[in-house]
């Protein structure tokens, strides 16, 4: 469902939660309004879609978002931090994000993304100004 369709569920309607696939990521917030929208309403929000190709495979991107995401890497690697589990961590920092879904092909995948997820992310990596200008760049 497009974000603008999804907006207009949850002004008219009362859903329990919104499932949003893409729109809230470390490469992407154009959902972001729709968070605020489900944050004010007090609707819960599942994200999924946060581990894309960009993230998985910065290193050998040459498009826009692949570059952005490798300056995104080299930001978190100052704070022990990897692509991935950023990528991860950033969505539940909103407060209307009750979840995160990840999907994963193989036993090994479920694995690897819950050592991810258990790992904590240090708070002054959301403070630096250099990743905050880098989340702030427009969506492409």
């Amino acid at each position: 469902m497009c974000l603008r369709v999804w907006d207009e569920v949850v002004r008219g309607a009362e859903p329990d939660c919104v499932l949003l696939t893409g729109g809230y990521s470390l490469l992407d917030q154009s959902a972001g309004p729709l968070l605020e929208r489900c944050r004010e309403r007090r609707v819960p929000v599942i994200v999924s879609g946060v581990l894309t190709p960009q993230v998985l495979q910065a290193e050998k991107s040459s498009e826009p978002d692949g570059v952005r995401a490798r300056r995104i890497a080299a930001v978190c690697e100052r704070y022990g931090v990897s692509l991935p589990q950023a990528a991860l961590a950033f969505p539940g920092r909103h407060p209307a994000v009750a979840s995160v879904l990840i999907a994963a092909s193989t036993p090994a995948e479920i694995r690897a993304d819950a050592a991810l997820v258990r790992q904590a992310v240090p708070q002054k990596l959301w403070q630096d100004q250099e990743l905050i200008r880098l989340l702030s760049q427009p969506d492409h």
